[in-house]
């Protein structure tokens, strides 16, 4: 029997018109998680003055960092994939349960990580065998530590302005707290003179500041009102 085939400038023309949308989501995210990493770069060229024991210990935490922000950003991908599923759905109920338990995960997620990251510092002996760069990695990890709460809940809101078809909203707030980063390392690192300290307070403190003003946007912006429904913890619809 004869099967007629797909004409292929029809086929063609299906895979651009998905392709498309694709494309203009996939590059915020992409600018998005460029972000995220920007500021162990902006760390690792503002430390560097301080010496090669300084630039070291941000070397050995900024690529422990990267596994950390994975997992993390594994984690709480769920957090999202449900938030989209609930807009597809116009259910918005169902989607501010989903962001509600979100934060809530990333928050104790967070923490948890946090804890692990100071109980494991220890662990960087096997990476050196300096004890200049184990004293003055010790801080600088403390507060990369306590940044993994700001990251893991603006991850969240990232994720709900991705499902809603947003994303480049949380990317300028992301790239903002780069920004602030930069004098606040001025000053702290080098004015302060509180050198490796000084840069895991001023990330801590720039990622904190991107953190409240996107949920200050969520919770102010008149285009992210249909999205603010009130919503308890509802754990099962999100695990």
């Amino acid at each position: 029997m004869f099967t007629a085939t797909p004409h292929p400038q029809l086929s063609l023309c299906a895979i651009l018109s998905e392709t498309s949308p694709i494309v203009r989501l996939a590059v915020p995210v992409i600018v998005g998680l460029i972000s995220g990493t920007l500021m162990g770069v902006v760390d690792t060229l503002m430390i560097a003055p301080l010496g090669t024991d300084a630039l070291a210990a941000t070397g050995l935490a900024t690529s422990a960092l990267i596994i950390v922000h994975s997992g993390l950003f594994g984690l709480l991908s769920v957090v999202a994939v449900a938030v989209a599923q609930a807009h597809g759905a116009k259910d918005r109920q169902a989607l501010g349960a989903h962001l509600t338990n979100g934060l809530v995960l990333a928050a104790l997620a967070a923490l948890t990580v946090a804890g692990a990251m100071v109980s494991a510092f220890p662990g960087f002996s096997l990476l050196t065998s300096s004890p200049a760069v184990l004293d003055a990695l010790f801080p600088y990890w403390c507060a990369m530590a306590a940044m993994t709460v700001p990251y893991a809940l603006f991850g969240v809101f990232r994720g709900l302005y991705n499902a809603v078809d947003r994303p480049w909203i949380t990317v300028w707030i992301g790239l903002s707290g780069v920004a602030v980063n930069i004098p606040l390392n001025a000053l702290l690192i080098y004015t302060a003179d509180l050198g490796l300290l000084g840069a895991g307070l001023a990330s801590l403190a720039a990622k904190s500041m991107a953190l409240l003003i996107a949920a200050w946007h969520w919770r102010r912006a008149p285009g992210m009102a249909v999205h603010r429904q009130p919503a308890g913890c509802r754990w099962a619809p999100v695990l």
